[in-house]
């Protein structure tokens, strides 16, 4: 399985967990990923503006922490967004703990602009 499908399936578990417990949880992942079989882009940025109209109507995002989520892309640009926003970040590990965060360091923003000039 790839790296790529064993995130989705994470997500797909956390975000049923979050409803199991009486949170109304949308994830991009796991509503955009399927939609790559159909013909849509799989890269982020091709979602951006998709994911940050979806973001504006959310009162909180939800990070799962599982492994690589420091270092993706994706996640950086979504909680960059939530700052912008003032909402809450909220790191989970998909079962009990949760930190609650205001963003992250300018350190990890700027490596993230660097991988997008990178990746352009």
């Amino acid at each position: 399985m790839s790296v790529r499908e064993e995130r989705f399936r994470a997500a797909c578990r956390a975000v049923a967990e979050l409803i199991k417990r009486g949170t109304k949880a949308i994830s991009p992942i796991v509503h955009c990923h399927p939609l790559v079989q159909h013909g849509l882009m799989g890269h982020w940025s091709a979602w951006a503006d998709y994911n940050r109209q979806l973001l504006s109507r959310c009162s909180a995002l939800w990070v799962l922490t599982i492994p690589g989520w420091q270092s993706s892309t994706g996640i950086d640009f979504e909680i960059e967004i939530a700052t912008e926003l003032s909402m809450s970040v909220m790191l989970w590990d998909g079962h009990g703990e949760v930190a609650i965060v205001t963003g992250r360091s300018k350190e990890h923003r700027t490596r993230r602009k660097e991988t997008e000039r990178n990746e352009g």
